[in-house]
C-alpha cells in the first residue's frame, strides 16, 4: 500500500522519478513510457519503496513529517522484508499497522485522496488503529518524561539550575555544543536546556525565466535548513528519537538556520537540494 501510494504521486509529476538509481537508458526509456521504440523489452526496473520514500521526502524538504516519512515507515519495510525473506515479521503486528496507517494518513492528500474514502468500509476500524497508537504513545513517552523529573529531583532538587549551576555540578556544557547539527531546546521533563540534534542541508531556490526564446535558470536564494532526528537532556536522561517523539515534545521537525554562504556551499556539498520554479 505504501509503495503503491508514494508511486502513485511521484509518477504524475514525472516517471523518472521511480526509475531505479542506476538505470540504463533502456529503463528509463520504459520507465518513461516509451516501451514501444524498444525492440527488445527488459523488466522494468523501479525504486523499491524506502527509495520513493525518499525521493518524497527530497521534494518536500520542508516538510519536517514527509521528509522523515522513510523513519517513520521503516517497521513497516521490516516486517515486509522479515515475512519475505525469512518468513517471520519480526516487528508486533500493531506497530506495523500503525506505522502504515500514520504514513497513509501523509500520503494521501499528495494524491488528492483521504483515510474515509481510500479505506471505505475499514474507514472506522483505521480510525481507532491510529487513536490506539496515540494514546500508547502518549502514555509510554509521559512515563519517561515522569521518571525524567524523577532523576532530576533526585539529583538537583525540584528549581531548575541556571547555566552555572549546571556547570558546576559538573554537567556537559550544552550551549557550547551548539552547531548546525545541534540545537538548543528546553526539556519536556525537567525544563533544562537539552540538545536537538539532526542533519543538515543547504535548499537552493531557483526561478526559470526567457530571453530572445532562451529558457534559462537562476538562483534566488540559498537557506541551511535543519532536519531534528533526536532529543537528549544531560540533567535528567530525557530523550526523544523520530518524527511522533519530537512532535509530542512540541519540538520542531525543520528549522531554517541562516541563509546559506559560500563556506555552506563548500561544507554541504553532498546536502544540497535544488528547486525549480517554474510558475
Amino acid at each position: 500500500m505504501i509503495e503503491l501510494l508514494a508511486k502513485s504521486y511521484l509518477v504524475p509529476l514525472n516517471p523518472a522519478l521511480i526509475a531505479e538509481e542506476k538505470s540504463d537508458i533502456a529503463n528509463i526509456v520504459r520507465v518513461t513510457g516509451h516501451s514501444h521504440r524498444l525492440i527488445k523489452l527488459e523488466p522494468m526496473r523501479t525504486v523499491g519503496v524506502e527509495a520513493a520514500l525518499v525521493r518524497i521526502g527530497l521534494l518536500h524538504q520542508t516538510n519536517g513529517q514527509l521528509r522523515q516519512l522513510v523513519d517513520l515507515l521503516r517497521p513497516v519495510g521490516q516486517a515486509r522484508n522479515g515475512a519475505a525473506h525469512v518468513g517471520r515479521v519480526g516487528v508486533d503486528p500493531d506497530v506495523v499497522a500503525q506505522a502504515a496507517l500514520r504514513g497513509a494518513k501523509l500520503l494521501l492528500p499528495l494524491v488528492g485522496d483521504n483515510l474515509e474514502v481510500f479505506f471505505g468500509d475499514y474507514a472506522d476500524a483505521a480510525a481507532v488503529l491510529l487513536d490506539e497508537r496515540a494514546t500508547v504513545l502518549h502514555r509510554a513517552l509521559e512515563l519517561r518524561a515522569g521518571r525524567g523529573s524523577e532523576n532530576f529531583e533526585k539529583r538537583f532538587g525540584r528549581v531548575p539550575l541556571d547555566a552555572d549551576q549546571g556547570l558546576a555540578y559538573g554537567l556537559i556544557n550544552v550551549p557550547a555544543l551548539v552547531d548546525d547539527r545541534h540545537r538548543l531546546w528546553n526539556c519536556p521533563a525537567c525544563l533544562q536546556q537539552g540538545l536537538l540534534s539532526g542533519d543538515v542541508q543547504v535548499d537552493v531556490d531557483h526561478e526559470v525565466a526567457s530571453e530572445d526564446g532562451v529558457q534559462y535558470s537562476y538562483v534566488v536564494g540559498a537557506q541551511v535548513i535543519f532536519f531534528a532526528r533526536r532529543f537528549s537532556c544531560p540533567y535528567c536522561d530525557m530523550s526523544l528519537v523520530g518524527p511522533e517523539e519530537l512532535d509530542w515534545g512540541l519540538m520542531p521537525l525543520t528549522e531554517t538556520i541562516r541563509e546559506a554562504t559560500e563556506l555552506d556551499f563548500e561544507s554541504y556539498a553532498d546536502a544540497i537540494v535544488e528547486s525549480m520554479d517554474f510558475g
